[in-house]
């Protein structure tokens, strides 16, 4: 015989599977007590005190026996209610009680990875059916405890279930539980967590407030730690702090500094002076005296002005900006139009302080003043800017050398006691200028020279520091104490700093020094270089090369080096980066068509796609630099494979700015070459360029060039991307029919010349024409033969793309049983965070609509908008706000739906895309239709219906005559009304789209009735009601209430 006890919900006895009923009251606190102390005896004083409380009858202990007696009867005597010689209990075995069962779990669940410990707790919670002992009049301290005991199970399932990513599907048990505890500030906390981590910020912020209100008017405290510093991370603003380290040995310019913290206060100050006399260390310095002013944060930036490297130019200074004070790369807009008005705009409200180092002329730093009143700007220059201070009101700064005890001062704190008057000395003969006085310091400090005598000795041999007293010629004293700090360091590191003065780029590493040596091992050099001052790490791991340095180092390589090898060396250079950046494509896109390929032998490849992207991302400036100086050195091929090779990277990362300036530097080049393959491959790369910035016009261009080159030389590979891009191109301008024989011939190439991935490329895209031609069986066929080569092979952004071409095919034609299967998919996908696309989102929120989701749905569409706007492919931008326009007009929100589409119509037409102009203005008709303008609405939906009708638009052509026939009938044109519908009921037919088709039937019944045609009405209404419950979708309920209407 078998026994099961329930004591987690209302008291519960089950007997060889039998329900025991225990029907007394009294009866039931005492087996109650017995469970919560089961295998332990109960003496009967505390069972009386349970059954009766302080004041017990008389004759309670026998009356206890009593109840025992009955208590043992009625549950039979295998249970194992015994009698002790100190009281009573009940006997239980580990899984007899559902208590030590939900005990057993959660301890379990306590150590256990975050998957098993969600589970666990999932069950262990599961075995609560309500209040514990619902039906038993026990109070009890016990039962107090194991209400806690299930409280904390219920924070350690959130705490597990947002460690998986579960944010979306806690929310409304944690509102739940925050409903029936609002006190407990734990599940609060979990709550807040959640709505932010399913892109719900807003309502966590809520969520603080609520609590915080309830605790104050409840218990007069204030929210605990946790929930204060959960409220302080979700309210805070993005504060940048990009100052470099501050010098701690600054010695001097007290007055000069003091005087650039004040003005600060009201102006932009203009630091100017000659190279070397410390206006970035001072600038550094008062910047950070003048941080507390500025508590939004302070901007820094090296504009490279006078440099050996090219300026940086505003776009990218801006664009930096941008991404520093918290805007997204994805929202990063293009051009210096759109990206000043970002940055004007979000330093609005700020109070910011903007560290200009470096700069070469007003214009560069024109846009890059911040005009806020709580703003400032600190600028440094050779150039004196007097054009700054009419429109502007800078002020303009001279800084001269240090004064003599100054000079002495910081000679003192870096090379310790010596004599005063060589310390005097050398202070002269360095002119004052702080970058020589470090730089001799360090010689001395470092004990480079046997003493201060013997290094200022050198000094007055050379006769070279005598030249520094000459006006405007300071650049000599400073090569001078280069060459002192120079010929200080081992033979190997002099080699080394000479070299490193060849690199194009800004910075690098100590891997690139490597290749640069031909060394295996340049990192202690390195280090030696830094102490002695001639090399900076600005960030662990990456050095660079002050300008002047720089400089120096690049003529010691012309007159230390022999040609051959600095010629040796700078090879060394491009075939290192030329073969990272090759193994790095391989791995971003692994489809793509080399438009330059050559043997190499790569290095070892990358771990993972996003370790590709974030080494050219960290190494990008470099690759620019390194691609203009082969372009500038007749090494124009390597420069265009690097170009070529970084195609995927910029698909993927939207760096317009830097994209555009190596492509176009390449092509430039190219065009002076004899290959014509290589004007070919860049001017596919522009095409790219222009494809991605939603300028299909220029694209095609490019594409129809490079085209004409691939197509004459026998190269399939080339022949096919080309053809494919170009119809791509000209897809997104409508130009269909001209696009589908590219895309075939593309895909006649591919099954006989290319791998099965290339073949799949080509499917999808071809997938897609079919699908926008709405030719939905071939669209079907190819989408999926593509995916299932894309799954064979592992190629995961392929598989996705063809995916969420395939579940919008699905939706089209109202096959939502295959859609959900899809939808399936994506959420495995999604939980296993392996979405690098998260447009097929967008596909899945339309789907969820449709079958009556509308809140969730709508929520992912405002998220989406919120994450992606500003992304890689402008078209998507468009499509966001198109979608949530369309949802917002089915549910009474014509409005706002309607400035949703007239802003996408706007970007549409700026980038010519004819397929979504078309969606644009129908959307826009339908706002119009739904807001009580039936003329503006006919209007608009003609005009898609024109468009639809040129460019063969065949998924649009269809709702824009729908739309065109519920406007008509709107106006009480119903004979027109009546043609237009039947049109796109027709149209809809003839291409399987069965959802549309019922919806056409709907506004087919509204005419009829408005015609006085009843049973027509109730005809088409009946043929409506019949597809929508067949595919499953609630609308069939609205057409029941019609038809409850049709007498």
């Amino acid at each position: 015989m078998t026994a099961y006890f329930g004591v987690l919900g209302s008291l519960e006895v089950v007997v060889d599977g039998r329900v025991v009923e225990v029907p007394a009251a009294k009866h039931r606190v005492l087996l109650a007590v017995l469970l919560l102390n089961a295998n332990q005896v109960v003496e009967p004083g505390e069972l009386v005190h349970h059954l009766w409380g302080e004041d017990p009858p008389a004759g309670a202990r026998n009356t206890l026996r009593t109840y025992v007696m009955r208590l043992r009867r009625l549950l039979g005597p295998e249970v194992g209610v015994r009698t002790a010689p100190s009281g009573y209990a009940v006997d239980v075995p580990e899984d007899g009680l559902d208590l030590h069962r939900f005990r057993e779990l959660v301890e379990r669940a306590r150590s256990a990875q975050d998957a098993l410990a969600w589970d666990l707790l999932t069950e262990a919670l599961a075995l609560w059916r309500g209040p514990m002992l619902a039906d038993v009049a026990l109070n009890s301290p016990a039962v107090e405890a194991v209400a806690e005991e299930h409280l904390l199970a219920v924070e350690l399932r959130a705490a597990a279930g947002l460690a998986l990513g579960r944010h979306s599907e806690l929310v409304d048990w944690l509102r739940e539980l925050t409903a029936e505890h609002p006190s407990r500030e734990r599940l609060w906390a979990h709550l807040m967590r959640a709505l932010d981590g399913a892109g719900r910020r807003a309502e966590a912020i809520r969520a603080y407030q609520t609590v915080a209100t309830h605790l104050a008017d409840q218990l007069g405290i204030d929210p605990g730690v946790e929930l204060q510093q959960l409220h302080e991370r979700f309210t805070a603003v993005v504060v940048p702090a990009q100052l470099p380290s501050n010098v701690i040995d600054f010695v001097g310019r007290r007055e000069l500094t003091d005087r650039i913290v004040t003005e600060l206060g009201v102006r932009t100050v203009v630091l100017t002076g000659p190279p070397g006399v410390g206006k970035t260390a001072l600038a550094v310095h008062a910047a950070h005296l003048a941080r507390a002013h500025f508590p939004d944060g302070q901007l820094f930036v090296d504009l490279r002005g006078y440099s050996t490297e090219a300026a940086q130019s505003t776009e990218q200074v801006l664009s930096r900006f941008l991404r520093a004070l918290g805007m997204p790369d994805s929202e990063v807009p293009v051009g210096l139009g759109p990206l000043t008005h970002s940055y004007t705009s979000l330093v609005a409200d700020r109070r910011l302080l903007v560290v200009l180092d470096n700069a070469a002329d007003p214009e560069q730093v024109a846009r890059l003043l911040p005009t806020a009143p709580g703003c400032a700007a600190l600028v440094t220059s050779r150039d004196h800017m007097p054009e700054l201070a009419a429109p502007n009101g800078s002020l303009a700064l001279e800084v001269a050398e240090l004064a003599p005890d100054e000079s002495r001062e910081l000679l003192a704190r870096m090379v310790g006691p010596v004599d005063e008057g060589e310390i005097d000395e050398l202070a002269s003969r360095c002119a004052h200028l702080p970058l020589a006085l470090r730089i001799a310091g360090a010689n001395v400090a470092t004990m480079a020279y046997p003493d201060m005598a013997s290094y200022l000795t050198l000094l007055r041999d050379e006769d070279s520091l005598s030249a520094l007293a000459v006006e405007g010629d300071e650049q000599f004293a400073v090569r001078t104490a280069f060459d002192l700090s120079y010929q200080a360091q081992k033979p190997a590191d002099q080699r080394l700093f000479r070299l490193l003065g060849l690199l194009p780029g800004a910075d690098f590493t100590a891997a690139v020094a490597n290749v640069l040596t031909g060394d295996t091992d340049a990192v202690g050099g390195l280090r030696r270089l830094w102490a002695g001052h001639l090399v900076a790490e600005p960030e662990p791991g990456r050095y660079q090369l002050h300008d002047l340095l720089r400089s120096y180092a690049h003529d010691r390589s012309y007159t230390d080096e022999q040609g051959a090898e600095r010629e040796a060396a700078l090879s060394r250079v491009h075939e290192h980066y030329r073969t990272v950046v090759a193994a790095a494509a391989l791995v971003i896109s692994p489809e793509s068509t080399s438009l330059l390929p050559e043997p190499m032998d790569l290095p070892a490849p990358f771990d993972s796609r996003p370790a590709a992207l974030d080494w050219i991302g960290a190494e990008l400036a470099n690759l620019v630099a390194l691609v203009r100086h082969c372009c500038e050195h007749g090494r124009t091929r390597i420069a265009c494979r690097i170009v070529d090779d970084l195609r995927g990277f910029f698909y993927a990362r939207p760096l317009v700015a830097e994209w555009e300036l190596i492509t176009r530097t390449a092509l430039a080049a190219a065009a002076r070459e004899p290959d014509v393959l290589l004007r070919a491959a860049m001017r596919y790369n522009l095409g790219a360029l222009h494809w991605s910035t939603a300028h299909y016009r220029e694209a095609v261009e490019q594409y129809k060039s490079s085209l004409a080159v691939y197509s004459t030389r026998q190269w399939p590979d080339a022949e096919r991307a080309a053809l494919i891009n170009l119809a791509i191109a000209l897809w997104e301008l409508g130009r269909l029919r001209e696009c589908q024989p590219h895309f075939e011939r593309a895909l006649e190439l591919a099954r006989q010349h290319g791998s099965p991935i290339m073949r799949a490329s080509v499917m999808l895209n071809l997938g897609n024409v079919h699908l926008t031609l709405a030719q939905t069986g071939p669209a079907f066929e190819l989408l999926t033969e593509a995916r299932g080569i894309c799954a064979e092979l592992g190629v995961y952004h392929g598989e996705l793309a063809c995916m969420r071409s395939l579940l919008y095919l699905a939706r089209e034609m109202g096959e939502y049983g295959r859609a959900q299967q899809y939808i399936e998919w994506v959420v495995a996908r999604d939980q296993e965070d392996a979405l690098d696309d998260r447009h097929i989102w967008d596909d899945v929120a339309k789907v969820w609509f449709d079958l009556g989701r509308r809140d969730e749905a709508i929520a992912i569409a405002r998220r989406r908008l919120a994450e992606d706007t500003g992304g890689s492919h402008a078209k998507d931008d468009v499509d966001l706000l198109v979608h949530l326009a369309d949802m917002y007009v089915e549910v009474g929100r014509a409005a706002e739906a309607l400035e949703l589409h007239e802003k996408a119509l706007a970007a549409s037409t700026e980038h010519d895309s004819r397929d979504t102009w078309v969606s644009c203005l129908t959307g826009v008709a339908r706002d119009h239709l739904d807001l009580g303008a039936p003329e503006l609405a006919l209007h608009e939906a003609q005009r898609a219906v024109v468009v639809a009708e040129e460019f063969d638009l065949g998924l649009r052509l269809g709702r824009a005559k729908l739309v065109a026939a519920q406007a008509r009938l709107a106006l009480g044109q119903h004979a027109a009304a009546l043609d237009m519908a039947t049109q796109a009921l027709h149209w809809h037919e003839s291409h399987s789209l069965r959802i549309w088709s019922a919806r056409t039937l709907c506004v087919l019944a509204e005419v009829h009735r408005a015609s006085g045609e009843q049973e027509n009405a109730r005809s088409c209404w009946n043929q409506a009601l019949a597809l929508f419950e067949e595919l499953g979708v609630p609308q069939g309920g609205e057409v029941q209430g019609s038809l409850g209407g049709c007498r």
